[in-house]
């Protein structure tokens, strides 16, 4: 196709490449995928729509079998990359995404998928999640409520991209409508589970920064919000559940051994 440019990024399920002027094209892996493209369209224009700082939608397609969605290109660095590249902003990073954060929740979500909905066929359908704790997991999460806010369902700080008029969000192929404390448990899992891909100090490092990160992120977020953690605590178990699927091989015994600790 004589608009698509350069590679620009690639992430779990999708890579990104530049696409005429002004604009990128997310081409998903799965050549099955066009009803997941379609969704995660639709829930990104209600974020649009809902006043939030989010890339606007053009168009659906297909390029070489592969499904893909027409955006508006954002330019600047990743939250996670501003931040590595100059530690001191770690606390002003932090800040500024819980914040960011709770202005997504103080939106309601119109026509989008519930939450709920979302995360109970993967569980059930997961093929690496052990029996007994798939049916901890779903207990758990018919156990808790529903909610009308949006949540994002993949915030943190590398779906952050740091414009010159404030960060912008990306990635709202989880997207859905339910309450803040999913939400915010759903970022304390991705925070904590990451891997570092390094090893000695750079590692321990590494591992300092997160905890710092996290730390200033739930104190801020609760701040604004007036949320308390005894109300993250009870949703760790469905979305730590739901994250083993995202996990490469050779680190999904140790995010099992994670993901047991809040059952």
């Amino acid at each position: 196709m004589d608009d698509l440019g350069p590679f620009i990024g690639r992430g779990y399920i999708a890579e990104v490449f530049a696409y005429g002027e002004g604009k990128v094209v997310k081409l998903l892996f799965d050549e099955d995928g066009a009803e997941a493209a379609e969704r995660e369209a639709h829930i990104t224009t209600a974020a649009v729509e809902a006043g939030l700082p989010v890339p606007k939608i053009s168009e659906t397609l297909t390029v070489n079998g592969r499904p893909g969605i027409v955006m508006e290109r954002v330019e600047g660095a990743t939250m996670l990359r501003w931040g590595t590249t100059f530690p001191w902003r770690i606390y002003t990073g932090a800040r500024m995404m819980a914040r960011l954060h709770a202005e997504v929740h103080s939106k309601a979500g119109v026509d989008i998928p519930d939450l709920r909905d979302r995360l109970r066929p993967r569980i059930e359908e997961s093929e690496v999640v052990e029996e007994d704790l798939k049916v901890m997991a779903l207990e758990r999460l018919e156990s808790l409520p529903d909610g009308d806010r949006i949540c994002h369902v993949d915030f943190h700080p590398d779906n952050l991209i740091m414009t010159k008029a404030g960060p912008v969000i990306i990635d709202w192929e989880f997207g859905a409508k339910g309450v803040p404390e999913a939400d915010i448990a759903r970022t304390v899992v991705l925070v904590q589970s990451g891997i570092p891909l390094v090893s000695g100090v750079r590692r321990v490092v590494i591992e300092w920064a997160r905890k710092i990160f996290l730390s200033f992120y739930l104190k801020e977020y609760f701040r604004v919000t007036g949320m308390e953690w005894e109300d993250v605590t009870p949703w760790l178990l469905p979305m730590a559940t739901h994250y083993l699927d995202s996990v490469f091989p050779e680190h999904l015994a140790d995010q099992l051994a994670y993901t047991r600790q809040f059952v």
